[in-house]
């Protein structure tokens, strides 16, 4: 776990650390905004969270934290994201690691003691926000308007030059943060909610992945006037029925001509095609055990490897005969693959269509570029679920359904986010 009372005193020789508590009431919070706007130099949130849950929920849980400190006025925040799982840590790992309940070696039912624990050597805040395996003394300061890291390494002269007080917050933090969000209306519109995505997108832009750093080229490139879509279809441990992904709520023909109102609202003005990639699970880990449960609308050709264990393969999409210039039919599927570089590859995918999945939520707070959401259900969800308001926070962020609302305004954005790649 990194020291952040050291990362602290490493912006600023003068730095102080003290105790806060989350405010629970309107006066509580009044009082907490009177003693930051009281000091006499920039106040910073330290948080180091040792909960156990999967990567997505505890990302979405640790941004509820940002988000609300930024609108409480905060001027950033450091966070410490160590390695916690599920369950019981397993033995024989001594990297970093993250357990997950998982179908892809076994029966789909969680409530099953041989369900399986699959577990991968990962480290969300390295791997995933710093892009490195080694640490580079780098640290991200969530939300800060100028400078968004700071050097975390003894010694290294600190990135910011201003003085900090740090606070940290005691007790409890799995609900107040969101509690106090709810009553703040429209997120979207918030400043304090661009600056987090602002800091966040920069400091974990591909572009300042070191050069020795080997990262998964995620089936992207090709011709130039080939863009790449990321499609999340969440399934292993909620099952099919859930309703998850955008493939789940619509049949295949909708689907299909739901892509093609999008190809035709951001790639036909731009003349470009989009390529499709498919990240999900199944249960087993053969080709033949994917195939068996399927994608609804993507076709799978037999092959000699059907039996051999995968991660990627190629399926065919019967693309809506208007857009069959717009669209590729050849299709990436990635399936029970590591969750870094399923994080990593959405992040980076020009178009993102998540799941109702924290994780590809998590992808979506890092990608730039167009992304859109399935629509959530009217009815209450489960608490681990993302609730409608998390769906809107960004302003790249949109409803599936906004392929047909506002095209010109997914065009715009899609626009601006490849002018900006350039």
């Amino acid at each position: 776990m990194y020291d952040f009372r050291l990362a602290c005193a490493t912006a600023s020789a003068t730095a102080t650390t003290q105790a806060a508590t989350f405010p629970q009431t309107r006066e509580q919070l009044e009082q907490l905004r009177a003693r930051i706007r009281g000091a006499s130099s920039r106040v910073l949130l330290l948080h180091a969270d040792e909960m156990e849950d999967g990567i997505g929920a505890r990302f979405k849980k640790a941004l509820e934290l940002v988000a609300a400190l930024l609108v409480i006025g905060f001027h950033a925040a450091l966070l410490s994201l160590p390695p916690a799982g599920g369950l019981l840590h397993p033995r024989g790992f001594e990297r970093p690691v993250w357990c997950h309940e998982s179908p892809a070696d076994g029966r789909p039912d969680p409530s099953n003691p041989e369900y399986p624990l699959r577990c991968w050597h990962f480290d969300l805040q390295r791997d995933f926000l710093a892009q490195s395996e080694v640490p580079e003394g780098r640290l991200l300061l969530w939300g800060a308007e100028e400078t968004v890291e700071l050097s975390s390494e003894p010694g290294t002269a600190p990135s910011l030059k201003s003085e900090f007080r740090c606070l940290y917050f005691q007790g409890t933090l799995e609900g107040p943060p969101w509690q106090m969000l709810k009553k703040e209306g429209n997120l979207r519109e918030r400043p304090e909610i661009r600056r987090l995505f602002s800091s966040v997108r920069s400091f974990a832009s591909p572009s300042k992945v070191l050069p020795i750093r080997r990262e998964a080229g995620c089936g992207y490139g090709g011709p130039s006037d080939v863009k790449h879509m990321a499609l999340h279809v969440r399934r292993g441990d909620v099952g099919e029925a859930a309703g998850y992904s955008l493939t789940q709520q619509l049949e295949p023909r909708a689907f299909s001509r739901w892509l093609c109102g999008l190809a035709r609202a951001v790639a036909e003005p731009l003349d470009v095609r989009l390529a499709l990639h498919v990240f999900t699970e199944a249960v087993g880990q053969s080709r033949e055990a994917l195939v068996k449960v399927g994608l609804p609308g993507f076709v799978f050709a037999p092959s000699a490897a059907d039996e051999l264990q995968v991660f990627h393969t190629v399926a065919q999409f019967e693309v809506d005969p208007a857009c069959s210039a717009l669209v590729l039919p050849e299709v990436h599927v990635v399936v029970n693959n590591n969750p870094r570089q399923a994080l990593l590859c959405m992040a980076r995918a020009d178009v993102l269509v998540t799941s109702l999945s924290s994780l590809s939520w998590t992808a979506a707070v890092v990608n730039p570029g167009l992304v859109l959401h399935p629509l959530p259900k009217e009815e209450e969800r489960t608490h681990w679920d993302l609730r409608s308001q998390y769906l809107d926070w960004a302003d790249n962020w949109f409803a599936a359904a906004d392929v047909w609302r506002i095209p010109e305004k997914l065009q715009q954005v899609f626009t601006e986010y490849l002018r900006s790649q350039k």
